[in-house]
């Protein structure tokens, strides 16, 4: 019965996994690992701890489940017992679903591939400094943009909230009424175009300090992330992935690995680093450290914006 994705408010149609409107029984959370618990028979088959990935990966041919397969072999010459993790979609193999993935991916393999997608987003120590000064820096220029924008939200819902009281005055004078089929429709429009400037007005400030914000977590955040990711235990793990991972899918015993916004542009800069230099090594030291002539070279991969000739402030 579990096995059903019915229960947390899904269902299956044509081979594919859609979102129901029916109320769920469990979260999809509770599903999966309901998944990872259970077998095609519904005999228990791992315990909690042994899927680190649970939750995290899914499947990139039907969006179910990534599970993990346990299989121990006896080592006769030692007399030593190993144990081995092989990954795959809970669905597999199954005519409900017409799952395309085939086979198991090797838990040895899943790390390696988790790993590279981890190198691809660690900033080098002198971005990472360089990127921190530079927002603190901005944030007197961002103030007089934020000022101006925000008297333009300001204008733009007085002009809004000015028609609606316009056309209410207008509907109460006998010589411009309108009928009052017309006047209901064109009030709510005006009055839906006013909420929407004020929606806007409100969100400003918020939206505004919390860009710079994200920015500077995301850098401290992206900076020895491979020694955090292979020092930290099976919490610390899902962490880092759920924080840089937008979407991470298991397709074609490959890892479909989309980042988030701010780890998606730095995975960018890096890759053009390394187009320049070879190697991110010229920037894996402090700022003040770093050449001139390198730095005048990444300048214009680091903040694009910026003039080639301009010098970044150390």
């Amino acid at each position: 019965m579990l096995a059903n994705p019915f229960y947390c408010g899904q269902f299956l149609w044509d081979g594919k996994l859609w979102q129901g409107k029916h109320p769920p029984i469990v979260t999809v959370e509770e599903y999966d690992k309901a998944q990872e618990l259970l077998g095609a028979r519904g005999k228990p088959r791992l315990s909690k701890n042994e899927n680190i990935y649970a939750g995290l990966i899914r499947c990139g041919s039907c969006g179910s489940a990534v599970i993990v397969d346990v299989k121990h072999k006896l080592i006769h010459s030692t007399g030593i017992e190993r144990t081995y993790r092989y990954y795959r979609c809970s669905h597999m193999g199954k005519k409900a679903t017409c799952c395309t993935e085939k086979g198991s991916v090797k838990e040895k393999d899943i790390e390696e591939e988790v790993m590279k997608k981890i190198d691809e987003i660690e900033i080098p120590q002198a971005f990472e400094e360089w990127l921190l000064d530079e927002l603190q820096l901005g944030q007197a220029d961002n103030a007089k943009m934020e000022a101006r924008d925000l008297e333009r939200l300001q204008k733009d819902y007085k002009d809004a909230n000015d028609k609606v009281n316009t056309l209410m005055k207008r509907q109460l004078d006998a010589t411009t009424a309108v009928s009052e089929e017309f006047f209901r429709s064109m009030l709510k429009e005006l009055e839906q175009e006013r909420d929407s400037k004020k929606k806007l007005l409100n969100d400003f400030h918020a939206t505004a300090k919390q860009r710079t914000k994200d920015t500077a977590e995301a850098a401290s955040f992206a900076k020895d992330l491979r020694n955090e990711f292979e020092k930290g235990g099976r919490d610390t793990k899902v962490a880092i992935l759920r924080r840089i991972g937008q979407v991470i899918e298991l397709r074609g015993k490959e890892l479909d690995f989309r980042f988030r916004k701010s780890f998606a542009a730095f995975k960018k800069a890096n890759d053009a680093m390394k187009v320049k230099f070879g190697s991110l090594e010229p920037l894996q030291r402090p700022l003040v450290t770093v050449e001139s002539r390198v730095l005048v070279q990444v300048v214009p991969i680091w903040l694009p914006r910026l003039d080639s000739n301009q010098q970044p402030s150390r």
